[in-house]
C-alpha cells in the first residue's frame, strides 16, 4: 500500500505540472485552432458585422503557404557525417551511407513534409526522435514523427526546450487496445481534456484514454540523466526509474528531450514562433471583405429592377419569367409608369484598392508571380527565369536554413540512438549512382567509447588506474537532395555557355582554371578536376609526340635519309637491328611510329583522354 501511495503522489505531482504547463500555452493553442480554420478556408462563417455581406475566403494566403512548402521540399536535405579525428573516417563514411536508409525506413520524407506544413501554418513544428523497442520484429529501431503542438507541453518560461524541467507528450489511445497491450495494468479510461480542432463532423472520443509520456531530468551521482514515465490516469505503464537497465544511466544516454523544435518566425523568449497565416491573416480578411463587397455590388448591378405604378397593367409573372417571349400589357407603357432602376458604375478606386491589398500580401510573404511560375513580359530564358526566382526566394532560403539547423539536431539524435541501441549488427542496402547496390552490416561497435592510447600504443590512465576514453564525434553537413527544375535548366545553360567559351578545350586549361576559381555553381569541383586531368593528358601526349618526331628522325637516319650522310652507303635494313615490335590488335609489326602512337593512346584513362590521344594518330607513318 505504501508503494501504491508513493506512485499516486508521483503521478499527482506530474498531473499538477502538466495542468500548469497547459494553462501557460492556452493562447498558443487558441491561435493554432483559429489558424487551422483559416487554412481550411473557413475563416468566415456568417455575415460580416460591418459590411452586412457574407465574404468567401479567397486562397491568396493558402497559395503563399503552398508555394513556400514546394520551395522547401525542392530542397529536401540529405546528411553527410564528417569525422573530427582521422581514426573515425571509416565510421563517418559508413554512417553517411546508412543514416539516409534509416530515415527512409521510418518514412522521414513524409514526416518532414508534414512538419513543414505545420511550421508554415503555425510557425513551429515539433519532431519527435524516439527509440521504438517493438519495431523491426522486436529488435527495435529509430522512429521519427511530427508531433502536434496541441499535444506537447513544456515550461512556458523557457526559450530552449532542453532547459524545461519537464516535457509531456500526450496522446488519445483506444482504451481496449491499451488494455490489450498492458493486460496487468489498471486502466479505467481517463477522460480526454486536450484542445481539439474544429471539425466538420463530431468526433466521439468516449472509447479513448489519455496516455501521457512524461520526460524529466534528474541528478544521479552528480550527473544529469533523462528519465521517462508513461502513465494513464493514476496508473504507471512504464517507468525508467523502476527499470534496472535505466535507473542510473537514464532512458536516453544523450540526456536530451527527444524532440526538436523548428521555428519559422521566432518570438523573443519563447520556444515557439509564428507562421505565414499569422502574418497574412489580416490582409487576407481585407481582401475577402473587399471582394465580397465588389461581388455584391456587381450582383445587384446585373440584376435588373424596375419602378412601376400600381395600375401599370403589366403581367408581373410573365415579365419576371425570361422563358416567355411575350408579356401582356394593359394600356400604354411609358417611362412615367414603368422605369428601370439604374445603378451608377463603381469607381475604379475600389478595384485598385483590392489589387493593392493582393499585392501587399504577395510582397509581405515574398510570394511574387514569378515564384508561382509566372514571368514578366519578354522573359523567356531559363536562366533569366531562374535568376528572378532566386532573387525572390530569399525568404524561402532563410526558412530552409532554419529547417536544416533543426535537421542537423535530428541527425545528431539519430547517431546517439545508434550509439546506444545498435548493439547487434544490422544489414543495410546502399544504392549509389553509377555504383549499383551493396549490402553493409553495421553495429555501434565503432562509435562507442574508445580507449585513448598514447605514444607507443599504451593506454592512458588516471591516478586511480581508470583508462581514459573518448567518444567519436561527428560534424554534420547538409545539402539539398532535390533541386528546382528551373535551377537545373539554368545550370544546363551555364554548361552550354562554358562550352562555347572554350573552357573544355585543354589548350585553354590554365585560363579556364583561373576563371572557374572565381565562379560558384553546383558541380564546379568536378569540372575543375576534369579540366586539370585533360591538361595533364594533353601534356603527356605532347611529350609523346615530341618523342615520336625524334624517333622518326632516328629511323630516317638509319635508312640513309638523315643528316648523318649515310645515304650513299650500304647499310643494313633498320629492322635488322631494332628490337621486335609488340604484337597485338592495333600494332603494325616493325613500325616504331605505330608502337609509340599506341603508347600514347594507352595513357588515356577515359573517353575525354582518348579524344586527346587521337591527335597523336594524325602523325603519318613512314
Amino acid at each position: 500500500m505504501q508503494k501504491k501511495t508513493k506512485v499516486n503522489e508521483k503521478i499527482s505531482e506530474a498531473k499538477g505540472i502538466l495542468e500548469k504547463y497547459k494553462q501557460g500555452k492556452a493562447n498558443l493553442e487558441a491561435r493554432i485552432v483559429e489558424e487551422e480554420k483559416a487554412w481550411r478556408l473557413q475563416m468566415w462563417q456568417g455575415r460580416d458585422t460591418e459590411t452586412g455581406v457574407t465574404p468567401s475566403s479567397s486562397a491568396y494566403m493558402w497559395n503563399a503557404v503552398v508555394n513556400k512548402h514546394a520551395d522547401m521540399m525542392d530542397n529536401y536535405p540529405i546528411p553527410a557525417l564528417l569525422p573530427r579525428e582521422e581514426s573515425d573516417k571509416n565510421e563517418a563514411e559508413t554512417l553517411t551511407d546508412i543514416v539516409p536508409v534509416i530515415l527512409e525506413r521510418t518514412d522521414f520524407e513524409e514526416t518532414y513534409s508534414s512538419a513543414l506544413w505545420y511550421k508554415l501554418k503555425h510557425g513551429t513544428s515539433c519532431f519527435g526522435v524516439f527509440w521504438d523497442p517493438k519495431a523491426d520484429g522486436g529488435i527495435g529501431d529509430i522512429s521519427i514523427s511530427n508531433i502536434d503542438l496541441l499535444r506537447v507541453f513544456w515550461d512556458p518560461t523557457v526559450s530552449d526546450i532542453q532547459k524545461s524541467s519537464n516535457l509531456f507528450i500526450c496522446a488519445a489511445v483506444d482504451t481496449e487496445a491499451l488494455k490489450a497491450e498492458y493486460p496487468e495494468a489498471d486502466i479505467n479510461g481517463e477522460r480526454i481534456t486536450l484542445t481539439e480542432y474544429e471539425k466538420d463532423d463530431n468526433v466521439d472520443r468516449s472509447n479513448q484514454s489519455l496516455v501521457v509520456d512524461w520526460y524529466y531530468k534528474k541528478n544521479v551521482d552528480g550527473k544529469s540523466v533523462l528519465h521517462f514515465c508513461k502513465f494513464t490516469g493514476d496508473t504507471i505503464l512504464y517507468s525508467s526509474e523502476n527499470d534496472k537497465n535505466y535507473s542510473k544511466r537514464g532512458y536516453y544516454d544523450h540526456g536530451m528531450y527527444p524532440v526538436v523544435f523548428d521555428t519559422l518566425y521566432p518570438e523573443e523568449d519563447q520556444v515557439t514562433g509564428y507562421g505565414v497565416i499569422s502574418v497574412t491573416k489580416d490582409t487576407q480578411s481585407y481582401i475577402d471583405c473587399l471582394d465580397a463587397l465588389l461581388m455584391n455590388y456587381t450582383k445587384k448591378a446585373t440584376t435588373p429592377r424596375w419602378f412601376k405604378k400600381k395600375d401599370v397593367g403589366i403581367n408581373e409573372a410573365e415579365f419576371s419569367d425570361w422563358s416567355k417571349p411575350f408579356v401582356s400589357v394593359t394600356g400604354d407603357i411609358t417611362e412615367e409608369r414603368f422605369q428601370q432602376i439604374t445603378m451608377s458604375p463603381m469607381s475604379g478606386i475600389y478595384y485598385n484598392l483590392l489589387e493593392r491589398k493582393i499585392n501587399e500580401l504577395k510582397e509581405t510573404i515574398g510570394n511574387r508571380d514569378v515564384n508561382s511560375g509566372g514571368t514578366m513580359a519578354g522573359v523567356t530564358s531559363g536562366a533569366a527565369i531562374a535568376t528572378l526566382q532566386e532573387a525572390g526566394n530569399k525568404t524561402s532560403r532563410d526558412a530552409i536554413k532554419t529547417s536544416y539547423r533543426a535537421y542537423i539536431k535530428i541527425i545528431r539524435m539519430v547517431v546517439e540512438l545508434i550509439r546506444q541501441f545498435y548493439t547487434t549488427e544490422r544489414t543495410f542496402r546502399i544504392v549509389k549512382p553509377n555504383e549499383g547496390e551493396k549490402f553493409v552490416s553495421y553495429s555501434n561497435k565503432g562509435i562507442t567509447l574508445q580507449d585513448i592510447k598514447g605514444v607507443g600504443g599504451n593506454l592512458i590512465k588516471d591516478s586511480e588506474g581508470m583508462t581514459f576514453k573518448r567518444k567519436p564525434v561527428f560534424d554534420i553537413s547538409v545539402k539539398a537532395q532535390k533541386t528546382n527544375p528551373y535551377s537545373k535548366l539554368s545550370q544546363n545553360e551555364t554548361a552550354s555557355n562554358l562550352y562555347k567559351m572554350g573552357i573544355f578545350n585543354p589548350d585553354n586549361a590554365e585560363q579556364a582554371s583561373i576563371m572557374l576559381s572565381m565562379m560558384d555553381f553546383e558541380g564546379k569541383d568536378e569540372i575543375v578536376a576534369k579540366i586539370s586531368e585533360g591538361q595533364t593528358l594533353l601534356g603527356n601526349i605532347e611529350q609523346l609526340k615530341a618523342e615520336i618526331e625524334n624517333l622518326k628522325g632516328f629511323i630516317a637516319m638509319l635508312r640513309g635519309g638523315g643528316a648523318g650522310g649515310m645515304g650513299g652507303q650500304n647499310t643494313p635494313h633498320p629492322s635488322a637491328s631494332l628490337p621486335p615490335s609488340p604484337q597485338g590488335e592495333g600494332f603494325k609489326s616493325g613500325n616504331p611510329v605505330a608502337v609509340a602512337t599506341k603508347g600514347a593512346e594507352k595513357v588515356a584513362l577515359n573517353n575525354y583522354g582518348q579524344t586527346l590521344a587521337g591527335r597523336a594518330n594524325n602523325v603519318k607513318e613512314e
